[in-house]
């Protein structure tokens, strides 16, 4: 089974590798207590694992026509459902649906509807806690 890597983990992914394998040879050319690099090792081996599930992006199967249907733009859960004032494009009230993505969640979002992209921008964000409410305007 192959995993696809998002592209903006692939960078963060090699050099994570890079890091790890070198301070691990340095543990075991200058640290002789196997115990402990045996150990490290391990510790080194998981964290990498769990950066590789961080950044994975499975393809999405829907078995209907999404013509007329409406897919979740993201893994995780939905913590909020409300009604916003969107002051920044539409300039009225639209539902805003929330998704918190946790550590073990694919990190990568989809088109929740087909469409087309009339708009893209960029804004910095604050990096807020993701649980807090002021988060999903200011992050």
């Amino acid at each position: 089974m192959r995993i696809k890597i998002h592209r903006e983990g692939r960078k963060i992914l090699t050099f994570l590798f890079l890091a790890l394998f070198v301070i691990n040879v340095l543990l075991y050319i200058f640290c002789p207590l196997t115990q402990l690099n045996l150990f490290l090792t391990l510790v080194s081996i998981i964290f990498f694992i769990l950066n590789l599930n961080f950044f994975r992006s499975p393809k999405r199967y829907f078995p209907e026509d999404r013509k007329d249907c409406v897919v979740a733009p993201a893994d995780g859960k939905v913590v909020v459902v409300e009604e916003v004032r969107e002051n920044e494009y539409f300039h009225d009230t639209r539902i805003q649906v929330s998704i918190f993505m946790n550590l073990v969640n694919v990190h990568a979002n989809w088109t929740p509807v087909n469409g087309t992209v009339t708009r893209v921008g960029h804004q910095n964000g604050r990096y807020r806690a993701a649980w807090l409410p002021k988060s999903s305007t200011e992050n």
